[in-house]
């Protein structure tokens, strides 16, 4: 038995605490979190099956790109999620970059002359489509970019309405909502247009 000057000497109960309940605010949250962490073991599974199934075909390396001289593809990627699934399935494979860094908005975003640099170079364009890039047009135009263009939402489901508006866009109901990467099974979609695109070249 526990005395109760150790108790005392320490200031905190030896008894545990009574539990509370959980608020019911919290307990969806709580829910939120698990099902996101759920779509993204999803995810990574749709880009590692990708990445095989690129491989089975001879992978990108194997392509018409130049690549700066190394061979390998010249890969252009808007977002930081065409950037990261693009590496993830085609590896030390392809070169890549990445035109929307950390922390720009992709609205508002104006190419730099770098950027428009690598566009013209570039085999392979990944964008995401959805009105996201309202500036690529323009950009492309500008800088006369002629390889192969994907458009990773092709294909997949787009939300309207309420749904759109949980990631805070305006034009969610208008236009529909670009962040189509929360969406498991978009991102197996998008993954599967973007194989086909480092096949081509």
């Amino acid at each position: 038995m526990i005395d109760s000057h150790i108790e005392n000497r320490f200031h905190f109960p030896m008894r545990p605490a009574p539990l509370r309940p959980v608020p019911a605010g919290r307990s969806g949250q709580h829910r939120r979190a698990a099902r996101r962490a759920r779509s993204a073991v999803m995810i990574v599974a749709a880009v590692l099956g990708a990445s095989a199934s690129l491989a089975a075909c001879g992978g990108s390396g194997g392509g018409s790109g130049t690549g700066g001289g190394t061979g390998a593809p010249r890969v252009v990627a808007t977002t930081a999620v065409a950037a990261d699934f693009a590496r993830a399935i085609g590896g030390d494979g392809i070169e890549i970059t990445q035109l929307l860094r950390p922390g720009v908005d992709p609205h508002d975003y104006d190419p730099p002359a770098a950027d428009l640099e690598a566009l013209a170079a570039a085999d392979l364009l990944i964008e995401n489509g959805v009105w996201l890039e309202g500036w690529l047009a323009e950009a492309v135009s500008a800088s006369g970019v002629d390889g192969t263009r994907v458009v990773m939402a092709e294909g997949v489901l787009i939300r309207h309405g309420a749904a759109a508006e949980e990631h805070g866009d305006d034009h969610g109901e208008e236009r529909g909502d670009p962040h189509i990467w929360y969406d498991p099974r978009n991102a197996k979609i998008m993954v599967a247009n973007i194989e086909r695109g480092l096949v081509a070249v």
